[in-house]
């Protein structure tokens, strides 16, 4: 019995030695020589499911097991109508708890780190990928003693131990034959975010596979028998249970598109949405009027992401953009997507509450999606944005107006006689904006497709 609880204490890492006295009193039965050769009701010997439990462990842990032989190099063993003895199914147990002594720690950390760089620097998904392997390590360990158990208590009739092994399909087939298809796990994600109840399950569903296997949902459709890897199923699973605590998409995938552009997000930015492209439109219809013969000179406060920083650059090729924000973790992460894009030369970025300490003026256009949101309207606000989002970046005091109220004058200060503040607002805020602008000229409120107010746009007068 040392050797079992030589590898309880290696492979789960010590952690469950306390308690190598009632693991020595359950799997007492592994000594009886004549335990290994008994029938079991799903068709082999205790001496194959030890064969089929060293798999597991080792599937659950980075498959080290197959590389041992004992499975890659003799696939029909598991039928062979001639069980192993005790010795000889110890001696294989043996050497493959050698083989995962020899090679966990170290295997482990480069399998666990190519994932942990996979999920970024997310501690909830890395806690949870290592407690998910050991659990399932734990669970079949378990499975091994009881049966063990049960067998020498007597309790060994088929139905008793088919309702204990039934569930567990690693007891009914070798898991590393056992695969999932792209299809069946499509569905299976759809079913668990429907009961977690996120919205547009099947969309997020599809996103995340595709993120995970970094494909386009064409390749979702043409190859629905496709067999995802077990790294793949992992990290796939990761993914989900992230989206099913509320956790967006696009801050689990790392990756938001906009403009026709693939931009980098992370918590520390707001998620760029399509409505923000309607303030990129405005400026578009606006620069097409004015056409001034001066080079465009232009400010994106509060830039979060870069995104509307990026997307005048890559309309306007000519034009001096700036961009600020308050937060520094913010303009790491513009400034990392203005060098995705090749505009890192072209936008200047400046760390700045608003326009509070830059010494522009002269600007032609100050372009904003502000934090607009109230505090009082809180509730209303999705689960996911307001407990992932930057707080800072979508609610704006009592009544949503808190920083535009500021930003008016310092863009009045900063714009040439002439120049446009071009701000995204919403529709409870939209009065409110009105009579901050009172003394602008040409002073409009644009709708979305959904014909709610989301962009205002006002001009500083010509004297």
């Amino acid at each position: 019995m040392a050797r079992l609880d030589e590898t309880l204490a290696s492979v789960l890492a010590d952690r469950y030695a306390p308690n190598a006295a009632r693991v020595r009193e359950l799997a007492s039965p592994l000594t009886d020589a004549q335990f290994w050769q008994k029938p079991l009701p799903y068709g082999n010997s205790f001496g194959h499911l030890v064969l089929h439990l060293t798999g597991n462990l080792n599937y659950y842990i980075g498959a080290q097991i197959a590389k041992t032989g004992y499975v890659r190099d003799r696939p029909r063993e598991f039928n062979d109508p001639n069980p192993p003895t005790k010795e000889e199914a110890l001696k294989r147990f043996d050497d493959a708890v050698a083989m995962v002594q020899q090679t966990i720690r170290a295997q482990l950390a480069e399998d666990w780190s190519a994932q942990y760089s996979a999920v970024g620097t997310n501690a909830k998904i890395r806690l949870d990928m290592v407690v998910q392997c050991e659990a399932h390590m734990q669970h079949h360990i378990g499975q091994m003693i009881y049966l063990a158990y049960q067998w020498k208590t007597g309790a060994n009739s088929e139905s008793e131990l088919t309702s204990r092994v039934c569930f567990s399909p690693c007891l009914r087939a070798s898991v590393w034959n056992r695969s999932v298809r792209l299809r069946e796990s499509i569905t299976s994600a759809i079913n668990h975010l429907t009961a977690e109840q996120v919205p547009s399950p099947r969309l997020n569903a599809e996103l995340l596979l595709m993120f995970i296997l970094d494909c386009d949902r064409a390749y979702l459709f043409a190859h629905p028998e496709r067999e995802l890897t077990p790294e793949e199923q992992t990290h796939y699973q990761a993914a989900l249970s992230e989206r099913a605590r509320g956790v967006p998409a696009q801050y689990i995938t790392g990756h938001q598109e906009f403009w026709g552009m693939d931009l980098i997000v992370t918590p520390a930015v707001l998620i760029p949405r399509p409505e923000t492209e309607h303030v990129i439109e405005t400026v578009l219809k606006l620069a097409l009027v004015e056409c001034p013969p001066h080079t465009i000179r232009m400010l994106d406060v509060g830039t979060g992401s870069g995104c509307i920083a990026l997307a005048l650059a890559k309309e306007f090729h000519n034009a001096e953009i700036h961009a600020t924000d308050i937060s520094a973790a913010a303009l790491e992460i513009a400034r990392a997507n203005a060098a995705r894009h090749q505009f890192e030369n072209r936008i200047q970025f400046h760390q700045a509450d608003l326009l509070e300490g830059l010494n522009l003026t002269g600007l032609d256009f100050i372009v904003s999606n502000p934090p607009y949101v109230g505090e009082s309207e809180e509730d209303q606000v999705q689960l996911e944005v307001r407990k992932f989002e930057p707080r800072n970046a979508v609610f704006a005091g009592p009544g949503g107006t808190g920083v535009i109220a500021r930003l008016v004058p310092q863009a009045q200060s900063a714009l040439r006689h002439g120049g446009w503040l071009v701000m995204e607002i919403s529709g409870s805020i939209a009065e409110e904006t009105q009579r901050f602008l009172r003394g602008w000229d040409d002073v409009h409120i644009i709708a979305d497709l959904q014909s709610i107010p989301r962009v205002v746009r006002a001009r500083k007068p010509l004297r």
